[in-house]
């Protein structure tokens, strides 16, 4: 098992925060108080179904342009053009080498694409493969308000259904994307909570039901394993030192700390157990949230140490610190074992293979930004949106929204809202952030181009 296969490829996601709370990390922040705006459904369900016609728009742009662009100076790059098949599979593969859309643009193998996409259109349906997503983990209110899908999901499935729409309008044949979920592969490195997962992939389809139609379907399903053989730590230990170091703050961040402190009494992590002051912590009703962001906090800013000795109890403190530091670097080997078993999902469903990660290793990959090129390497379940009266989104962190006292848009529960309402789910969560305590800086929503972030 070659050390440089795993060098080529990013696998694991992260997000700003480490380097935010090395270097501009304040506890007064999480007490801030930030205004809370309350949105009807009937009003956000049009708002969305607008964009969804925005969307739709944009495909068809993105389709003609395309097909433009090919006329104009591409296609003596590819083979087979005089063939249909061929030559709809070539308009595939330019849509891929769009630097706004794929991480890997540059470096894809483009005749070894073609001719995949082109098998594919000579079925007369095309399917795509991507493996991305666990339940948002939400590190005491660092990252995220909860574990739930929300704007950001929305985002990121929109891209996806923006990009087979276009494909759609290219070849005329019917476009199937399966997603399959991360969740439950990697549970045994980040200790998501089970039923966390299967909520927050009932949520995803949802929203993908939302967006699908009779020529195009996005369907979510889990992760399924043709192997039980996985490396135990010590191999993965002696094998990618290195690589696992350079992961540890980022397994920090993604493991599901809530669940594991939540669960101290009923089990131990890595056959490691809890120590007794955090069970006592625990069940004493005291706030967890503040337990799991000093340990995070204190593991990479050595210098709040003392601020936390003072606030926790030395003991609790000292006994937090390490055993989120023994679980976190036995997280990271667990979580390389188990990428590097059955890593490769290209034989699934007969499919073409995307991915959310580069992998150098297979430039026939096209690796998406699900939150457009505007935000990098970011994912949607390690963030929540941000959108701004200027007429732009990011995505950011919850620490950050406040940060700079943003308001959260809450959907407002009216009584009204059905299981089967987009966003029904969310509670106590927010859908997203804002500048402004305004509601028509919703209206913003249905004007945004997805692959731009801005009207």
């Amino acid at each position: 098992m070659p050390i440089s296969h795993l060098l080529q490829r990013e696998i694991v996601s992260t997000t700003e925060l480490a380097n935010i709370i090395e270097t501009q990390w304040d506890y007064k922040i999480l007490q801030t108080d930030i205004c809370h705006v309350f949105i009807d459904d009937d009003y956000l369900n049009k708002i969305l179904q607008k964009w969804k016609n925005h969307i739709n728009l944009e495909a068809e742009r993105i389709s003609l342009y395309l097909q433009e662009k090919f006329m104009r100076d591409i296609n003596k790059n590819y083979q087979n053009i005089e063939n249909v098949s061929w030559y709809h599979a070539a308009l595939i593969v330019e849509l891929f080498k769009e630097c706004n859309i794929c991480k890997n643009a540059d470096i894809l193998d483009i005749l070894k694409l073609q001719e995949i996409i082109a098998n594919q259109i000579q079925n007369n349906a095309i399917i795509f493969t991507i493996a991305w997503g666990q339940a948002k983990r939400c590190c005491g209110g660092l990252k995220t308000e909860g574990y739930y899908a929300d704007m950001a999901e929305f985002y990121s499935i929109g891209i996806l259904y923006l990009l087979t729409k276009a494909i759609n309008i290219i070849s005329k044949l019917p476009i199937k994307i399966i997603v399959i979920t991360g969740g439950l592969r990697f549970q045994e490195a980040l200790f998501t909570d089970k039923r966390m997962i299967k909520k927050y992939d009932q949520q995803r389809q949802q929203i993908a039901d939302f967006f699908s139609d009779n020529s195009l379907h996005i369907a979510f399903k889990e992760y399924q394993s043709n192997s039980h053989k996985i490396l135990d730590n010590s191999s993965i230990a002696n094998l990618y030192q290195n690589i696992a170091s350079s992961k540890f703050q980022t397994l920090l961040f993604n493991i599901d700390w809530y669940y594991v402190f939540t669960h101290a009494t009923q089990s131990s992590f890595h056959n490691i157990k809890v120590p007794h002051s955090i069970i006592e912590y625990v069940s004493n009703n005291l706030n967890i949230n503040e337990l799991i962001v000093m340990g995070i906090v204190a593991l990479i800013n050595p210098t709040t140490h003392n601020f936390w000795q003072t606030k926790f109890d030395k003991n609790i403190f000292i006994d937090t610190v390490t055993f989120m530091n023994k679980i976190t670097l036995e997280s990271t080997y667990k979580y390389i074992s188990i990428h590097e078993t059955n890593k490769n999902i290209d034989t699934l469903h007969n499919s073409i293979r995307l991915s959310v990660h580069v992998k150098h290793d297979r430039n026939d990959i096209p690796a998406i930004y699900t939150l457009g090129a505007f935000s990098k390497n970011k994912l949607s379940q390690h963030h929540v949106t941000f959108l701004s009266h200027k007429n732009h989104v990011e995505f950011i962190t919850a620490y950050q929204a406040k940060q700079n006292k943003y308001c959260a848009f809450f959907i407002k529960n009216t009584g009204k809202l059905s299981n089967k309402q987009l966003f029904s789910w969310l509670d106590k969560q927010p859908l997203l952030y804002g500048d402004t305590q305004s509601l028509k800086l919703m209206e913003t929503l249905s004007n945004i181009y997805l692959l731009k972030g801005t009207t």
